[in-house]
């Protein structure tokens, strides 16, 4: 029984992380900048001069066309894929990715796995779920150790300004420009999927 592991690129794999392992893989999730589609594709230097001069950020989810093309591919090398991505409380990509594996060339194949992790932690599941693989374990295992610990995980995260919150639409400008004021830094606290 091969397990291949999907994750997205909220999780923080590099291009020579990705490749230590012949059983990971990465869905890019898009964003944009000012209405240009980016993915994670761009060096940090480009992404952050890009991120300075424009106006507003968004960010989306997997295109379904890509998730059913990397899906498909896998599959002729894979008999189980588990999906690992951002925390359904982040964003609609682990529903989109749900509904997707419902699809009967999915169903029994391809299990999507509500993390509640986004960055390291996410990161540091995924290779979790590589050592279970490596370890011997059934794709039930773990799904079900997954399941069962995807909530142990915590992050504290200090914004200096809040110049890109406000760019995303998570700030309004009033607020922002009030917390600037009073010098407000705020620390945003992940926990159970939930900012």
């Amino acid at each position: 029984m091969k397990i291949a592991i999907v994750t997205d690129s909220s999780s923080g794999f590099n291009n020579l992380e990705l490749e230590k392992y012949k059983n990971l893989f990465k869905l890019e999730i898009p964003y944009y900048l000012d209405d240009k589609e980016y993915d994670d594709s761009l060096e940090n230097t480009m992404f952050f001069s890009l991120l300075n001069n424009s106006k507003t950020i968004q960010t989306s989810q997997p295109h379904p066309l890509n998730v059913v093309n990397l899906w498909n591919k896998i599959l002729k090398d894979f008999d189980y894929i588990i999906n690992l991505n951002i925390s359904s409380g982040l964003s609609g990509t682990y529903q989109t990715l749900s509904n997707l594996a419902l699809d009967e060339d999915f169903n029994g194949k391809v299990f999507v796995v509500d993390t509640k992790r986004v960055s390291l932690t996410l990161k540091i599941f995924v290779l979790e779920a590589l050592k279970l693989i490596d370890s011997g374990f059934n794709v039930n295992e773990i799904i079900t150790y997954l399941e069962n610990n995807n909530k142990n995980a915590k992050i504290f995260i200090s914004i200096p300004n809040l110049k890109y919150l406000k760019k995303g639409g998570r700030l309004t400008k009033e607020v922002a420009l009030l917390a600037t004021l009073f010098q407000i830094k705020p620390v945003l606290r992940l926990e159970g999927g939930v900012l």
